[in-house]
Formats: structure tokens, C-alpha cells, sequence
């Protein structure tokens, strides 16, 4: 019987890349579906109203001050309280539907007097769904510090908590109190009053995409979250995207740098993308094969290819080959060697 060996044509085979993403798009949205309000990590004091207040000589955005009646035989106080009503749809939706967050603080100094009795300064958050529930509400937050020195007293007051659902109003409140006082007049000043509903962390850009070998190009989506929502995704050219999503096509290896702003100017560290499985040079094969034995022959019959040795940054190379028009298969072990031990036509290609 007679064994006939064809190598007739090359045929390219490089794989193709195929990728399927489950991705979630947001517009302003989060991960977590926290909405992306864009009053997060902003001082409300600042952006409330200032409104009722008593003995109180000055105050503004960042400080209230206040003196102390020159006599006084019987209890007084003194207070200011600023409020801030969300209209915010993207807050309202976070503060009904999330644990949100809240900080306050302000410091204060009651400056030296005479006299004999205790002052006690305090500061203190409420929430409402109206400014007169809001008003009359327990505190959501209160520290205070109480001095019967004639020294007076140097603090920082500070709370935090969670906003209740249906909070519409938040009212900030600094305040001094006499208590069984009799004391002449001196200063007492809060300064430095915010209410934050906090953005702490820097916001976090991830990337996704295939790193199977590819003669064609690479599809990498970026995504972005963090608590106060994403502003944007950006590269050296600027900004790319205006939420947390972004998708491009890469058809060069390379490095690829890309960082996300969040909604209170926090920036996360450089997001760098090293692309190295894309390979267009369209593989050779070199010398004819080498043929164990032309003669006819009874014996198995060795094909010897030459030995593939891609050069760094390309795919892999394997030889393949067709016996008798069956389904081509790799050469055994992914050698270059491959025994013949039937008659028919053996196609083969790289």
C-alpha cells in the first residue's frame, strides 16, 4: 500500500478574541445603588440657612460669638442655629433608602469670667421631615462641656450618626447655658461649625478584560464607584466619561493609565492597564518538512516540522494537521513531530 504525504497550503489559524462582559451601566449611580448626590462631603452649614438665634452679637457661616449679660441672678443662654433643607432628588433617595452617614463638630472658647455658677456650651443636630419636626426633634447629635472655672475653657465638640429616613430638614445648633450662675460679662465664641455628610475615601477604578491572545483588538471596560458618586473617569487627554462607566477598544500593546475624580474632587491613585496579549504577525513555516521515508514501507512514517520559537511579545505557535479530511488536531504534545502510521493525505498547518 502506498503512503502519500501533501503538504499543500499554510493555513493561519491565530485565535480570535471573544468577549462577553456582564456590566452593569450607571449614569450617576453607584455600585451599591447609592445614588451620586452631589452634596456629599459639602459643609450643609454653608449651604443652610441661618435662623433663630439668642444673645448673639455676631454670626455667620463658620463662627458665632456671643457676651454674657454684665449681671445675671437667674439662668441664661445663648444659641444659634442654622438649617439646611434637602431638595437634592439623589440625596433624598440615599438618606430614605441607605444608611447614611452624618458628621458635625464645631470648636469653641468661653473666655475667662467671675463670679460663681457653671456654663455649659453645647453642640447639637437634629433631623426632620419638616423644619418644625426638625426643630423639636431629640438631637440626632450632641456633645457638650461644662466649666465652673474662672478660666474659662478651650474645646472641641464632635458627633456623628446615621440620618433617619424621610429627613427633609437638618438644623445645626451651637449654644451656651448659665446655670445657677452669677457671673459679669465675657465672650464665648463657636467657630469652625460643619455638618458633613461625609465623603472619606478616595473613589476606586477597576478594569476589566480578556487576556486570551488576540490578533485583533482588546475591549477594556473601566469601573468607578465611591460613596459620593462618580464626576468622571479621565486619562492625560482629560476626561473620557462623565459617570463611572467607560469602555475602549485597545489595538496596540502598551500601557494605559486612567484614574476617576469622585463627586468631592477625591482622586484614586493611577489605574494602569498593561495590554501584552495582542498578536497581528502572521506566523511562517519555514524549511519543507522533513519526511522519514519516501519510499512505500510498511512502518510508521515520521513528519518532522521546524521548531517554533516565537519571539517575546508574540503567541504561541503549534503546528496542526488534517488526516484524510478529518477535524485538524495539534501535533501530539505540541511537539513538532508527528508519526503517520495510515495511508491517506496528511494536511498540515501552523
Amino acid at each position: 500500500m502506498g503512503l502519500s504525504i501533501r503538504c499543500k497550503r499554510l493555513v493561519i489559524m491565530t485565535s480570535l478574541l471573544c468577549i462577553l462582559l456582564n456590566i452593569g451601566f450607571y449614569s450617576t449611580a453607584l455600585a451599591d445603588d447609592i445614588p451620586a448626590s452631589s452634596e456629599f462631603g459639602k459643609n450643609l452649614v454653608d449651604l443652610g440657612t441661618w435662623g433663630t438665634k439668642n444673645a448673639v452679637t455676631t454670626y455667620n457661616a463658620g463662627t458665632y460669638g456671643a457676651n454674657m449679660p454684665n449681671t445675671a441672678s437667674s439662668p441664661s443662654e445663648g444659641y444659634a442655629l442654622v438649617y439646611y433643607e434637602i431638595t437634592d432628588s439623589d440625596l433624598i433617595t440615599a438618606i430614605d433608602n441607605h444608611s447614611i452617614s452624618i458628621n458635625s463638630s464645631s470648636d469653641v472658647v468661653v473666655g475667662p469670667f467671675t463670679g460663681t455658677g457653671s456654663i455649659d456650651v453645647t453642640h447639637i443636630v437634629k433631623c426632620g421631615a419638616t423644619f418644625g419636626e426638625a426643630f423639636n426633634a431629640v438631637p440626632l447629635i450632641s456633645d457638650d462641656r461644662s466649666t465652673t472655672s474662672n478660666a474659662g475653657l478651650s474645646a472641641s465638640l464632635t458627633g456623628s450618626s446615621v440620618i433617619p429616613a424621610g429627613t427633609r430638614f437638618i438644623i445645626t445648633e451651637v449654644r451656651y447655658d448659665q446655670v445657677d450662675a452669677v457671673l459679669t460679662a465675657n465672650s464665648i465664641v463657636f467657630s469652625d461649625i460643619t455638618t458633613i455628610i461625609p465623603d472619606a475615601a478616595d473613589p476606586v477604578l477597576t478594569e476589566s478584560y480578556d487576556t486570551d491572545w488576540t490578533n485583533g483588538d482588546v475591549e477594556v471596560t473601566l469601573t468607578a464607584s465611591d460613596d459620593s458618586g462618580i464626576k468622571g473617569i479621565y486619562n492625560s487627554s482629560g476626561q473620557v466619561a462623565s459617570n463611572s462607566s467607560y469602555t475602549f477598544n485597545v489595538s496596540t500593546n502598551g500601557e494605559y493609565t486612567y484614574y476617576a475624580l469622585d463627586n468631592a474632587n477625591r482622586q484614586c491613585d493611577d489605574l494602569v492597564i498593561d495590554i501584552t496579549n495582542i498578536d497581528t504577525d502572521v506566523p511562517a513555516i519555514g524549511s519543507a518538512p522533513n519526511i522519514s521515508e519516501s519510499d512505500w514501507t510498511n512502518a510508521p512514517i515520521t513528519i518532522t516540522m521546524d521548531a517554533r520559537n516565537p519571539a517575546a511579545g508574540q503567541s504561541p505557535e503549534n503546528y496542526m494537521y488534517s488526516l484524510n479530511g478529518s477535524p485538524y488536531a495539534d501535533f501530539p504534545s505540541g511537539n513538532n513531530v508527528l508519526t503517520v502510521t495510515e495511508q491517506g493525505e496528511t494536511h498540515m498547518r501552523l
